[in-house]
């Protein structure tokens, strides 16, 4: 439901007493994605199920799990990001993933810190359509949830997705979102530090972004919540991924010749496995780059990063293609 101003509140039973249904029977949600006509929208009977959604995640471990590791990853970034914030370079260098025992633990940095109240900005990209799809309704459920527990205002989140009906669109404005009316493929400046929510987004959109924050002050500022970076650079060609997603790879061998080994600079800590929700947020991790690994890298690898030109078929709409609102 929504509050006096507007924005999103959830509305739901005492935690007690909604543990007997903490592993729902029969299939996942996303079992459940299929093709409802937008024609004549109930958005009452949308808003409805959302708050389902919302009501069934809060009561599941996963929520608890999802939740600590997002707070976890923006601690990194409120916390490096304000000291490094007067005294770090402009430009950027490669981002080498990390998930190996020695990073960080997913828990916040000091037990006292707290990220809730923070001036934090959300920004979400490619939610689909969550009228008819279950595993998109899900997907907007739990960001529902992070913006309530980090205490961001809906109005500061920022949601496009080309595909958004006028209904879809009316029930986030109604939510409070900002719902963004130019296709921006990702490339959005971070100006403070910001939780990127992109699941199961096209490699171009994660690529984008890095492109466009690709200096060590902006990346401090990101925490982002999409597919595994690790597992992107796994399954794709290594020339396809020096080729059109460099700013995403590991492949900077020539650059880190002298050292030892190979810098870790993106702290990712993928999702907790869950059965009911496997895939809805199979291959999901939460990202965040902290500032001291990104001082470590060699200062001529923020020099000039040129845009991204793709030479292979996308996975997302660019400007100008499709996506029209029905």
């Amino acid at each position: 439901m929504t509050g006096n101003a507007g924005e999103w509140q959830t509305v739901r039973k005492r935690r007690g007493a909604g543990k007997a249904r903490r592993q729902p029977q029969g299939p996942g949600p996303s079992r459940q994605c299929g093709g409802l006509q937008d024609e004549a929208p109930d958005s009452q009977g949308i808003k409805e199920r959302i708050q389902g959604a919302v009501d069934e995640l809060w009561t599941a471990e996963f929520w608890d799990a999802c939740k600590k590791l997002t707070r976890g990853c923006l601690m990194e970034s409120l916390v490096t990001g304000a000291e490094e914030a007067g005294d770090m370079g402009t430009s950027g260098g490669a981002v080498v993933t990390s998930t190996e025992p020695d990073c960080p633990s997913p828990d916040p940095p000091s037990p006292a810190a707290d990220c809730a109240g923070a001036a934090l900005d959300c920004v979400c990209y490619g939610l689909g359509r969550f009228s008819s799809c279950a595993s998109s309704r899900y997907q907007l459920a739990l960001l529902l949830l992070l913006l309530e527990s980090l205490q961001i205002p809906a109005s500061r989140c920022y949601i496009y997705d080309p595909m958004f009906s006028n209904a879809e669109v009316g029930i986030l404005e109604d939510f409070g979102m900002t719902v963004l009316t130019e296709n921006e493929e990702g490339k959005r400046s971070a100006h403070r530090p910001t939780l990127f929510y992109l699941i199961h987004c096209g490699k171009a959109l994660y690529n984008n972004l890095l492109w466009k924050n690709w200096s060590a002050r902006s990346l401090s500022q990101l925490t982002v919540i999409g597919n595994s970076f690790r597992g992107i650079e796994e399954r794709l060609l290594t020339r396809d991924l020096q080729r059109d997603y460099k700013y995403i790879s590991d492949e900077s061998q020539q650059v880190f010749n002298s050292r030892a080994q190979m810098l870790g600079v993106v702290w990712e800590v993928p999702f907790p496995d869950s059965p009911r929700y496997l895939e809805v947020f199979n291959d999901t991790s939460v990202h965040c780059f902290p500032a001291e690994r990104l001082r470590a890298l060699p200062p001529e690898l923020w020099d000039s990063p040129a845009e991204p030109d793709y030479q292979e078929d996308l996975e997302i709409i660019r400007v100008g293609e499709g996506g029209q609102r029905r």
